[in-house]
């Protein structure tokens, strides 16, 4: 990503049940807010334009679309692996 493009970035929510949502998303000064707030919470940050590209048509609240579900789901079980976390009923 080129400086005049600037940063982009998107937060995804997921409570281990229901689909995944678009939590914030936002370019320049929101982008680096948004990536701030992730790290004060110890949130990963992951970075993917790709996706980052494709999730971003989504609005704030919409659910991810059934055909991201496999690529979310493994950055959701990475995000969950990099903080000693595991699903519900899953062996540790």
């Amino acid at each position: 990503m080129t400086q005049q493009e600037g940063n982009k970035a998107l937060a995804l929510h997921y409570n281990g049940k229901d689909t995944p949502t678009v939590l914030a998303t936002g370019k320049g000064d929101i982008a680096d807010e948004i990536i701030e707030i992730a790290r004060q919470f110890e949130i990963p940050i992951m970075e993917n334009r790709e996706l980052l590209a494709m999730l971003s048509m989504l609005e704030v609240h919409d659910e991810i679309p059934e055909e991201l579900f496999f690529v979310v789901a493994e950055v959701i079980a990475l995000s969950y692996w990099m903080r000693g976390l595991y699903p519900e009923g899953h062996p540790a």
